[in-house]
Formats: structure tokens, sequence, C-alpha cells
């Protein structure tokens, strides 16, 4: 894993052209690094004007959520 911010990623992606779709901050699913204050951003990002139909993962629910 790498020490950069979720929030800086999402600024890199946004200057590149890139819209964020996705940005989710959870804690660790495992208890000593809940106690360390460990969490985990997801995100995922889209870019505009594209052909066809796109597909984002959905961490949530494991499915994968279409744009239409």
């Amino acid at each position: 894993m790498f020490d950069v911010s979720a929030e800086e990623t999402i600024q890199l992606a946004n200057a590149s052209g890139l819209r964020t779709v996705m940005s989710v901050r959870t804690e660790s699913c495992q208890r000593e690094n809940r106690r360390m204050g460990v969490t985990w951003s997801r995100l995922a990002f889209a870019r505009d004007g594209g052909q066809g139909c796109r597909q984002a993962w959905n961490f949530h629910t494991g499915y994968r959520d279409r744009e239409r």
C-alpha cells in the first residue's frame, strides 16, 4: 500500500480528466488494525465521453453496477 491520501489521489485523478464515481472510507476488519486506527479508502474513477457501457465494482454488495 502507498502512503498517499484519498484526497490527493482524487485530486490527481480529476486533474487527469477522471471523474470520481465512488469514494468510500471504512475501518479495517481486523481488530488490532482497528485499535491502531487503520482505515481503508476505496476509490473508483470514470472518464467521460467513452463509448459503450462502463461497469464499476460495488465493494459493498460484491456485484457489478452498470452505468447506463
